[in-house]
């Protein structure tokens, strides 16, 4: 059973994540479930990130902790962004985005594809008349070898890449000369690096790894991988609002309300 590492201390880690199926070792599943913890791992510090910094103006009890959370969340959301799509250095082999669309053009086959819905298609990119072809292709077992080639032609044409993509790139250079190394700038990188991409943009890429994942077990096993219902960025609200000493009562409703939907809600 794969698991998440902890740090060694006196106390326990706070939580780790088990694989989605202990039971199945199986190749796939093998590279798989990193790839998809990873995005997990990039959703929850982008929460930390945005719940921290909507309010960060109003922080200036505690300000260096939460100046510390923002800082290490960033870095941890560029450092996980950077795994699912580095295909670089292929002497070590990576669980990244690219190989599992390689992995899927080579180890397809129509066991479960009956499971497929065009919304998994339509979630990466898919344009709603192909997938739905796509999708009526493999429930009706109609030319399935060429509909798989259809399919992974066009989910090859979506994967973001740093060519295509200039926040993914921003996000690649970031992790290079900053992150990962300590590089004397020259003043044209640094001009480059002032701002990254949004955390929107940001969410975009990720989001994009996530549905990839599930269309991967969706269609090669009978493993559903389900979202975390938790949400990062309103745990970390939560946390602001008691510190800045909010005491909302959504349900009385009205002015109450309206207080708190304010604070809470995302710009």
């Amino acid at each position: 059973m794969w698991e998440t590492p902890s740090v060694q201390t006196k106390g326990r880690p706070i939580m780790s994540l088990t694989s989605t199926n202990p039971t199945d070792d199986t190749e796939l599943m093998a590279m798989l479930n990193p790839v998809w913890f990873n995005t997990y791992w990039v959703e929850n510090a982008l929460g930390l990130y945005d719940g921290i910094s909507q309010h960060a103006n109003e922080l200036t009890e505690h300000n260096h902790f939460f100046a510390l959370v923002q800082k290490f969340s960033l870095d941890a959301v560029v450092f996980g962004i950077c795994k699912l799509f580095d295909c670089r250095n292929e002497q070590y082999e990576k669980d990244t985005i690219p190989r599992l669309v390689l992995y899927l053009s080579n180890h397809f086959t129509d066991t479960y594809v009956s499971r497929l819905d065009t919304s998994m298609l339509i979630a990466l990119g898919v344009d709603h008349t192909n997938a739905s072809r796509i999708v009526t292709n493999f429930h009706n077992h109609t030319d399935v070898l060429q509909t798989k080639n259809d399919m992974v032609e066009m989910i090859n044409k979506l994967v973001p890449t740093r060519t295509q993509n200039p926040s993914l790139e921003k996000l690649f250079l970031y992790r290079n000369k900053v992150a990962a190394h300590q590089e004397r700038l020259a003043d044209v990188v640094r001009e480059q690096l002032q701002y990254l991409p949004s955390t929107d943009e940001i969410e975009k890429i990720n989001r994009w790894a996530s549905d990839f994942c599930r269309l991967m077990a969706c269609v090669l096993t009978n493993v559903t991988l389900l979202q975390n219902g938790i949400s990062a960025r309103m745990a970390a609200l939560n946390v602001v609002a008691k510190v800045l000493g909010k005491n909302f009562d959504p349900s009385k409703g009205g002015a109450a309300y309206e207080e708190w939907d304010t604070f809470f809600r995302k710009p």
